[in-house]
């Protein structure tokens, strides 16, 4: 569905991403863990155009897609066919919800105001907001903001959602209700790929971790492969300094 190939990005003389390698099934939902600085966003936001890179190959629903060429027609190709969650919600602060979500419809879709709400109003029902559609986003707490920004998502109909962080600003018990979210896209057959620092939440959501450092990716595989059966020092380093950081989390 998704694969990545040889993918490379530098600032200046300091390699950001180095050589990178994988793939995305269809209705599979990969989570990015890693240290601060391992270049997690940086790669997320390459997919979708966010971020130029020196050289990549992306195959995206059998087409070759050249990652370092900015060519309009793979930019419109890539965006048309996916969404991107910010870690910072990215709300219209002067239009209310169901204007935020029903905007995408109308500019990139180009269904009429009447469909574009409609569409809107299902998408805002599937993430609880459905009773704050004349809200405006300052009005809303952290929480809301993000389920409004999920419901822009979903409400496009995207092969793949591309979530940045989307727990980053969230006390323990909006994390849960964000992931419960996530697992009932995923249970829909949604595919997602999702930058994350909160491990927990990776281990609720996640059918297959990448694992990256310094801008490489040391190692691929399923949740449980990962959180108890690693392979690489670095994998089993990390989780282990997660382990003795925060005493409440047991790998």
């Amino acid at each position: 569905m998704l694969q990545i190939n040889n993918l490379n990005k530098s600032y200046g003389n300091k390699h950001i991403l180095k050589n990178l390698n994988f793939n995305i099934l269809k209705n599979e939902t990969n989570v990015i863990i890693g240290p601060s600085g391992s270049g997690k966003t940086t790669l997320l936001r390459s997919l979708n155009y966010l971020e130029r890179v020196d050289s990549g190959i992306m195959h995206f629903n059998k087409k070759n897609i050249d990652l370092g060429q900015y060519n309009k027609a793979d930019i419109s190709y890539v965006r048309s066919k996916s969404a991107f969650v910010f870690q910072n919600f990215n709300l219209f602060l002067n239009k209310k919800v169901i204007d935020n979500v029903a905007l995408g419809l109308i500019l990139n879709k180009k269904l009429n105001k009447q469909q574009a709400y409609d569409e809107a109003k299902k998408a805002l029902d599937k993430v609880g907001m459905k009773d704050h559609l004349d809200a405006y986003p300052m009005s809303l707490s952290g929480g809301q903001q993000q389920r409004v920004a999920i419901a822009r998502a979903i409400a496009l109909k995207p092969d793949v959602i591309f979530f940045d962080e989307p727990t980053s600003a969230l006390d323990p018990k909006r994390v849960s209700y964000v992931a419960a979210i996530i697992k009932d896209l995923s249970a829909n057959s949604i595919t997602m790929l999702i930058v994350t620092h909160e491990i927990d939440f990776a281990k609720k959501v996640a059918d297959k971790i990448i694992f990256m450092e310094d801008g490489e990716i040391v190692e691929t595989g399923t949740t449980e492969q990962i959180f108890y059966e690693a392979k690489e020092i670095k994998t089993r380093q990390f989780l282990s300094h997660i382990y003795y950081a925060n005493s409440d989390y047991v790998i």
